[in-house]
């Protein structure tokens, strides 16, 4: 059974050229500030997409439906926006923590 693996991603407004790698088999957890309004993905056929409860705070899970593919993340806020690229590969590599985000 593969593991689980939570990656968090402190969102302060939006992110501008940023590539954030997924992996199968894992589930990364996108934490974001203020209340989440909206997300939404480029093609939903590569990524599955949950927002988490309103009372546990602004986020989204995403988990790799693929092996390999791209697409882009959207989420808006009341906080702010911001849009990142999610690449998914099957290449060996540890899961890295990122850092998204950044003033408009």
């Amino acid at each position: 059974m593969k593991s689980i693996f939570f990656l968090f991603l402190a969102v302060h407004s939006y992110a501008q050229d940023t590539t954030i790698k997924l992996r199968p088999g894992y589930v990364y957890k996108f934490h974001c500030s203020g209340k989440l309004i909206l997300s939404a993905v480029g093609n939903e056929q590569l990524v599955e997409r949950a927002s988490l409860p309103a009372d546990s705070g602004c986020g989204l899970i995403i988990k790799p439906l693929t092996h390999q593919g791209d697409t882009n993340l959207w989420i808006e806020t009341t906080t702010g926006s911001f849009e990142v690229k999610l690449e998914i590969t099957s290449k060996a590599g540890k899961v890295t923590s990122y850092s998204v985000g950044g003033s408009k």
